[in-house]
Parts: C-alpha cells; sequence; structure tokens
C-alpha cells in the first residue's frame, strides 16, 4: 500500500512538473517575442514596457488617439521626483558656478535616435539630449562674461514667483506643463512667462524661452 501511494504521490509530481515547464515554456516564449519586438526589458523577468516606459528608450513613431491618450494618462500619473523650484535652484547655483553642463542638465531635453544603417526599428534607441541651440547660447554668455547679471536676473524672478513656484510637491501628479509669470525686463514691466515641463522620469525642466 505504502509503495502503491508512493507510486501515485511520483506520478502526480512529475504531471505537475511537467505542465510547470510547459507554462514555463510558453511564458518564455512569449517573452521572447516581445523582445523580438522591441516592446520588453531583454533582461530577466523580462518585463513589458508601458507606453511610457517604452518611449524612454524606443523610437515609437506616431501614436495612435487611443495609444496617446493612455501615454499622457500614464504621464499624468508619473510622481513628481524633481520640482520646479528645485530645478530653478540647480540651474541658478550651476550658473553661479560656471558650470555649464550642469545648468544644462536642467532644461528640456529632445529624443536623439541612436540608429545605424540597415538596423531594424525594434533595435533603434533614444537618447535624450538638450538642444545644441541652449548648450551653444549658454557657453557664450559664459565667455562673454554675463553669468553673473544672468544669475541676478534669476534670483529676481524667484523672488517674485516664489509663492506660485512652491505649490508643486515632491510625489504630486496631474500637471504636465506649467508656467509662472513676472515682470519683463524689456518691455518694461510687461509679462514674462517661466515655462516647466515634466520629462518622461518625473523631473520637471525648464523649458520655452526660459533663457530670455
Amino acid at each position: 500500500m505504502i509503495l502503491k501511494d508512493r507510486k501515485y504521490t511520483i506520478i502526480l509530481a512529475i504531471v505537475i512538473l511537467g505542465a510547470l515547464v510547459f507554462v514555463g515554456v510558453k511564458w518564455y516564449e512569449g517573452r521572447m517575442k516581445l523582445v523580438e519586438r522591441g516592446v520588453a526589458d531583454p533582461k530577466f523577468p523580462y518585463h513589458e514596457y508601458s507606453l511610457l516606459e517604452l518611449v524612454r528608450v524606443k523610437p515609437v513613431g506616431d501614436f495612435n488617439n487611443e495609444d496617446r491618450a493612455k501615454f499622457e494618462q500614464e504621464l499624468k500619473n508619473l510622481p513628481t521626483k524633481t520640482t520646479p523650484k528645485e530645478t530653478l535652484d540647480k540651474y541658478i547655483q550651476a550658473l553661479k558656478d560656471g558650470d555649464i553642463e550642469r545648468a544644462l542638465d536642467c532644461l528640456e531635453k529632445e529624443p536623439e535616435r541612436n540608429d545605424e544603417h540597415g538596423k531594424e526599428l525594434k533595435d533603434l534607441s533614444v537618447s535624450w539630449e538638450v538642444k545644441e541651440s541652449d548648450r551653444s547660447y549658454l557657453y557664450a554668455i559664459k565667455e562673454e562674461g554675463g553669468l553673473e547679471k544672468r544669475v541676478k536676473d534669476l534670483e529676481k524672478i524667484m523672488a517674485e514667483i516664489i509663492n506660485d513656484i512652491e505649490k508643486i510637491k515632491r510625489g504630486s501628479t496631474g500637471e504636465l506643463e506649467i508656467r509662472y509669470k513676472y515682470r519683463c525686463r524689456f518691455p518694461e514691466n510687461e509679462p514674462c512667462y517661466l515655462f516647466f515641463t515634466k520629462d518622461l522620469w518625473g523631473d520637471w525642466k525648464l523649458g520655452g524661452p526660459h533663457l530670455f
């Protein structure tokens, strides 16, 4: 009786193991198909990218209306990691230190495709870089000795918008773009705006005509 029970136990274990192997193989094959299409992480456990995660690393072309709405909702639900005030503080300090590369890291970035001739879309990748015009502009200001004056202007703007810019906190969601009104230098006392956009990682970056 004991041998009979053991026999059934072994058979049951083999059946269960076979089922697990079958399910595992099917799961692996499904994941590999996603990896081959470029829509899943090639490293175990082969996580399928959300639209937001996909846009970070791959050129995706044009969204249809449904996917665009889904992507925008994912971005709206992304918690803030770096607030507009933190970004502006870092930007001002970087200019004070004369560190243009650190200042550029506070600015809005654009996707640059890292593609090679003959590669398929699934094999292409995206890196995010600041605009070359922003880079050239800030380095030109540094060479002309204008960083100190730019810092003073930005500190005046910060003092003027401080109550508004502190409203967005870490962990907040919802906003994708925001602008803060301040008084222009030229034309005098006319309204100007400091623009910020939330990037795909939840960090607010200076965007638009921020360099005045």
